[in-house]
């Protein structure tokens, strides 16, 4: 992956935490991509709000996952 490839992923999940606190109070993205070439997973996230609501959002959504 290149690092423009990287930075327009970036910047696409910016936008998009952007666009979904027009909305609500919390928002915390993240994404994955795989590099088959390589063999590696990059991982981009990013959020805004308030940070103890994002931390036990995803606290909350990983306990209903491995249940």
């Amino acid at each position: 992956m290149t690092e423009t490839e990287k930075e327009q992923i970036e910047k696409a999940v910016e936008r998009k935490v952007a666009e979904l606190m027009e909305l609500v109070h919390t928002v915390q993205i993240v994404v994955t991509i795989h590099d088959p070439v390589n063999n590696e997973t990059s991982i981009f996230g990013n959020g805004a709000g308030n940070i103890y609501a994002r931390m036990a959002s995803v606290d909350d959504w990983l306990g209903k996952q491995y249940q």
